[in-house]
């Protein structure tokens, strides 16, 4: 009789632990505000020299589904701005590029830590860069003859590795904080110039509301 007693009495001890709830499931839409630059990268053809991004801001929407598993997927559409400098440090010369991105990303959430929530994610999609470069060809002026300009634009293969924490406002409202690594394809201007791809560190922070009722709780034991 004891020994039953005891086997009950750890059953409904087990029982009532608090339980984890079921993440919710349902559709998202985010916002968010970016700051970071591309590394060195390399101009050659019509110009020739490197350019080195200054620190500007991004911005990017997106909408996304989130399951019951941890996981999500969503679809971001970003902007990216960023003065290059001059072509090879040369003189009469600078540079810029706009860069208009479409990801698919996936993420996945790691367990809820009370009112924040750590997550990973990777992405691929395209990415419209639009530039600017202008400069002399032998890097020192000779006659008018040499100086160029080129304003073109050309779409590659763009990609984002990310880091987050996601912050819990309500049980709809999160405010992410993350790191990205953004980067895209070598691409190719008229008249003949080819830039390597771009490549850089970026510090995000965004809003995401999330369309669902809030995750049902477990009733506690009888």
């Amino acid at each position: 009789m004891k020994k039953r007693l005891l086997t009950a009495a750890a059953v409904g001890a087990f029982l009532a632990l608090p339980s984890v709830a079921a993440a919710q499931e349902g559709w998202y839409v985010r916002g968010a505000l970016g700051y970071g630059a591309p590394g060195d990268a390399d101009v050659s053809g019509a110009l020739n020299g490197d350019i080195s991004g200054e620190g500007n801001w991004r911005e990017a929407l997106a909408v996304g589904y989130q399951f019951g598993n941890n996981f999500r997927v969503e679809a971001e559409l970003s902007h990216r701005y960023n003065d290059t400098g001059a072509v090879g440090n040369f003189e009469v010369s600078d540079s810029s590029v706009h860069t208009w991105a479409g990801m698919a990303t996936v993420l996945y959430d790691f367990a809820d830590m009370g009112f924040f929530r750590p997550y990973v994610g990777a992405g691929i999609g395209f990415a419209r860069n639009y530039v600017s470069l202008a400069g002399l060809d032998t890097g020192t002026l000779v006659a008018a003859s040499n100086y160029r300009e080129i304003r073109d634009n050309d779409t590659v293969l763009g990609y984002h590795l990310i880091g987050g924490i996601a912050w819990a406002l309500s049980d709809n409202l999160f405010l992410d904080t993350e790191y990205r690594y953004f980067g895209t394809g070598d691409t190719s201007y008229t008249p003949a110039t080819e830039l390597d791809g771009l490549r850089g560190h970026e510090a995000w922070i965004g809003l995401r509301y999330l369309f669902a009722a809030p995750a049902p709780v477990a009733p506690p034991p009888p």
